[in-house]
């Protein structure tokens, strides 16, 4: 049941695609692979790669672009509500939605159809100028690639690519101290859980019924179909939890 809920998550999400202002990056999530070896099935730990996608914006942009309207009294509040959570963390940018995909390789011909899928072609892609990202300019309205700062590496993951690291950290995580590791055949669907209540982390602070996170989940598996079947998984995971 679990895993036909991650799956529905993962749908949902996709009617959507991120715009504007898009980090991208690469990561590795460990996974664990069954393979053969001396006629019997061995559990082997192996890396699998994840492209990572997060809507992004530096919040000087943002504030400059509420202070624009100052005759609206609603641009103000957000304005003022910004300084006020922006005084509070060190990251300096603001994020929207994410996106996470588990990934064969991370050759750009591999990557090519999950951002023409995923993300707007008006949208500007913020890169650290890695070799598979760097074609992204074929793809998107503006590639930013930052292959070299007068800060290095830890200025690239602080204030260009914050929120793709943040996020990577946080789902490994959370999937290392309650699996420890997972199938690789199941790690999109594990994403998806992730990114799917990411999105939507400010239903939590809502008092507003309609914003409740659980009805929302609801609602989804009574409009989407799982493509997940029992007698295509059942034999897998009888297998790999009795080798």
């Amino acid at each position: 049941m679990m895993m036909k809920l991650r799956d529905i998550m993962g749908k949902r999400d996709a009617m959507y695609k991120l715009s504007d202002q898009v980090e991208l990056d690469v990561s590795y999530f460990p996974t664990s692979i069954l393979v053969e070896s001396n006629g019997e099935k061995v559990l082997e730990t192996k890396k699998t790669t994840v492209l990572v996608m997060a809507e992004s914006k530096a919040v000087d942009e943002i504030l400059a672009e509420y202070l624009a309207n100052v005759g609206d009294s609603n641009s103000m509040n957000k304005a003022s509500r910004l300084i006020q959570k922006a005084s509070k963390c060190s990251v300096r940018k603001a994020v929207h939605y994410i996106k996470m995909f588990a990934v064969p390789n991370q050759q750009f011909e591999t990557i090519r159809p999950y951002v023409t899928r995923n993300i707007d072609v008006d949208s500007k892609a913020v890169t650290d100028g890695g070799k598979s990202l760097f074609r992204l300019k074929e793809l998107l309205r503006e590639h930013e690639a930052h292959q070299e700062t007068e800060g290095g590496a830890h200025e690239v993951v602080v204030n260009i690519l914050p929120w793709v690291h943040i996020v990577t950290g946080e789902c490994r995580s959370g999937i290392e101290a309650i699996h420890r590791e997972v199938d690789e055949r199941f790690l999109q669907l594990y994403l998806n859980e992730y990114c799917w209540k990411f999105n939507r982390r400010f239903f939590r602070d809502s008092k507003n019924p309609k914003y409740d996170l659980f009805d929302h989940l609801i609602k989804i598996a009574a409009t989407y179909t799982s493509d997940i079947k029992w007698r295509d998984y059942a034999g897998a995971y009888y297998e790999f939890n009795n080798c």
